[in-house]
C-alpha cells in the first residue's frame, strides 16, 4: 500500500503533491501503514481515504482502489451508520469506541452486513481536527458464535423449564437448591426452595430417607436410581400431607477437577400409575379368590352328585344291607368333599398323605358314580387292567383326576353315544427307564380341534360353552405334577385318549 500511495496522482487532489503534505498528515499516513491491525485515515473535509494492507485484507480490493477518494462515496452503506459518529469526532475532538456494530463493510461483491468493532480517534493540527484515524476488526464470527450460544442457552433453559419431569440442581454437601423447573415447583406446591438447604425447604425429606440418599450420593459420587418410592408432602400450608409415588435419579455433578460439587435430581410423579397397579393387584387378588371358589365348586360337584344319587338309592331301598352299602359310599364321597376343600385352601407345598391302592380297585370304585350319565349318553364301558403292584399316591387327588377325565369323556359322547375305555397298567417309561403306573381314559367322541390342543390345560379354558368352567383338566395337570407324573392327550375326529403316568413309588422328599 505504501507504493500505491507514492505512485498515486495526488497533484489532482486537494492534498497536492506528497512533498507539500504537512508533517501531521505524513505522520498519520505512516502510522496507518505501520499499524498491524486494519486501519484507515479519513483526511480533511472531503474525508480522503488512506488504508493499510491489513485493511485491504479485511475490506477487500475495493478499499485499496478507493485510495484518495472520499470515505462517504466509497462506503456509502457504512456511512449511514458511521457518518454521525465520524462527524461527531470532528466536531468534539473526542475519541470513541464502538463494539459489534452491524454495517456493510464486507469483502463480497454485495458488501454484506457484518459486525465490526472499531475505534475512532481525532487527528489534531494547529488546534483543529483535520482527520479521523480508525482502527477496526471484523467480529462477525465471534458475535454469531455468541448469539448462537445465547440461543442455545435459551433453548436449554426453555427445555429445563418445560421438561415434563421434575429437575432440580443442588449445590454443596448441604444440598442448597440452585435451580428448579416448573414441574418440580408444581410437585412440591407453594414452597420457595431456591437458595435453601433441602432439610430447610423440605424437612419431611429427612424422615423419609431422601436426605440420607443425597448424602450418600455426594459422599460416594455414585448415582442413585429408584422407582415407585413413596413421598409424603405437605404441598400447601394448612393442608393435609399428600402421598405421592416417584421414580427418580440423583446424579452427582462434578467440577473441572472431577470433584463432586452438587447433585442434579430428575424425577417423575408416577402416583397414578402406582395406584392403577395397586388396583390391578387388588383385582387380581379378587380374581384369584373367584378362581379358588370356582375350583372348589368344580371339584366337589362330582362327589356331591354321587352322594345325592346314593342317598336317593338308600331312600328307595328296603334292604338293610344295600342301605348300609349306599351310605358307606355317601360317607366316602362326603369325606372327599372335605379333603378337596382342604387341599385347595392349603398351600400347594403341604406334604400329601400317601397310601397304597390297587389300580383296578380304584377305577372300579369310581365308575359306579357315573352309571347314570353313562346310561343317559348310551355309552358302553370297557376296562382293562395289567398292574401287579399297587399304586402309591394321594388317593383322593387321583380320584379327582380320574373323575374329571371320565366326566369329560362321557360329555364328549353325550349326543351320539360311543365307547368308553379305561385301562390301568404298570409299564416302563421309555424316556426315563423307570417303572410307572399308566391309567388311560379313551372315548369315541368328536375329538378336540388341533388349534385348541395347546390351551386345554390352561385354567378357565373350556370347549363346553356355559356348561363348563375350564378347570377340570387344569386341576388334573396340577395334581399329576404334584405326584411328579405326566398327563398327555392324543385326539382326532374319532375320539380322544388321555394318559396319566405316575411314579410307582413317589419320591417322598419331593412330594
Amino acid at each position: 500500500m505504501a507504493e500505491a500511495i507514492r505512485a498515486h496522482a495526488w497533484v489532482g487532489t486537494s492534498l497536492g503533491a506528497i512533498g507539500s503534505w504537512s508533517d501531521t498528515l505524513l505522520t498519520q499516513v505512516n502510522l496507518v501503514l505501520c499499524c498491524p491491525f486494519p486501519a484507515s485515515l479519513s483526511w480533511g473535509d472531503e474525508l480522503l481515504l488512506f488504508c493499510n494492507d491489513a485493511a485491504i485484507e479485511v475490506l477487500g480490493e475495493r478499499s485499496g482502489s478507493a485510495l484518495g477518494c472520499s470515505y462517504r462515496d466509497v462506503f456509502r452503506e457504512a456511512w449511514k451508520v458511521q457518518g454521525t459518529e465520524i462527524e461527531d469526532c470532528f466536531a468534539s475532538g473526542h475519541a470513541s469506541k464502538h463494539d459489534n456494530v452491524l454495517m456493510a463493510l464486507g469483502q463480497g461483491p454485495n458488501w454484506d452486513d457484518r459486525y465490526w468493532e472499531y475505534l475512532l480517534m481525532p487527528v489534531h493540527e494547529d488546534g483543529q481536527v483535520v482527520g479521523v484515524l480508525s482502527i477496526f476488526q471484523d467480529t462477525t464470527g465471534a458475535v454469531l458464535s455468541k448469539l448462537r450460544l445465547v440461543r442455545e442457552r435459551a433453548d436449554l433453559l426453555a427445555l429445563f423449564e418445560q421438561a415434563p419431569v421434575t429437575i432440580s440442581v443442588m449445590e454443596g454437601p448441604e444440598h442448597v437448591y440452585q435451580r428448579v423447573n416448573q414441574t418440580h415447583r408444581m410437585m412440591i406446591g407453594t414452597r420457595d426452595v431456591l437458595g435453601k438447604r433441602v432439610i430447610d425447604a423440605i424437612p419431611e425429606a429427612e424422615e423419609q430417607g431422601y436426605l440420607q440418599i443425597l448424602n450418600e450420593v455426594y459422599r460416594t459420587g455414585k448415582a442413585h436410581r429408584e422407582g415407585g418410592r413413596r413421598l409424603r408432602l405437605q404441598r400447601a400450608p394448612g393442608h393435609d400431607p399428600e402421598v405421592l409415588y416417584v421414580d427418580f435419579v440423583y446424579q452427582p455433578l462434578r467440577d473441572v477437577d472431577g470433584r463432586v460439587c452438587g447433585i442434579i435430581s430428575l424425577g417423575i410423579d408416577v402416583s397414578e400409575r402406582q395406584r392403577a397397579e395397586e388396583a390391578l393387584i387388588q383385582a387380581e387378588k379378587l380374581a384369584a379368590v373367584g378362581r379358588l371358589a370356582s375350583s372348589i365348586a368344580h371339584e366337589i360337584n362330582n362327589p356331591l352328585a354321587a352322594a345325592v344319587n346314593y342317598l336317593y338309592l338308600a331312600e328307595m331301598s328296603e334292604d338293610l344291607g344295600e342301605i348300609r352299602q349306599y351310605l358307606s359310599v355317601v360317607e366316602r364321597e362326603l369325606k372327599r368333599v372335605s379333603a378337596i376343600s382342604g387341599q385347595t385352601l392349603l398351600s400347594q407345598k403341604q406334604a400329601m398323605s400317601l397310601s397304597s391302592i390297587d389300580v383296578q380297585e380304584l377305577v372300579e370304585s369310581i365308575l359306579p358314580l357315573y352309571l347314570g350319565p353313562i346310561r343317559n349318553a348310551k355309552v358302553t364301558v370297557e376296562t382293562r387292567y395289567r398292574a401287579e403292584r399297587p399304586l402309591v399316591c394321594a388317593e383322593g387327588e387321583i380320584r379327582q383326576v380320574l373323575g374329571n377325565l371320565l366326566s369329560n369323556a362321557i360329555d364328549a359322547m353325550h349326543e351320539a353315544g360311543g365307547r368308553l375305555v379305561v385301562r390301568g397298567a404298570e409299564v416302563t417309561d421309555w424316556t426315563t427307564g423307570d417303572k410307572v403306573h399308566r391309567m388311560t381314559v379313551a372315548d369315541t367322541g368328536g375329538g378336540i380341534l388341533p388349534e385348541l390342543m395347546k390351551d386345554i390345560f390352561k385354567p378357565f379354558f373350556t370347549t363346553k360353552g356355559f356348561a363348563g368352567n375350564g378347570l377340570g383338566l387344569w386341576i388334573c395337570e396340577e395334581i399329576t405334577a404334584r405326584h411328579h407324573g405326566r398327563i398327555r392327550v392324543r385326539s382326532n375326529p374319532k375320539g380322544s385318549v388321555f394318559t396319566v403316568s405316575l411314579p410307582r413309588i413317589p419320591d417322598q422328599k419331593r412330594v
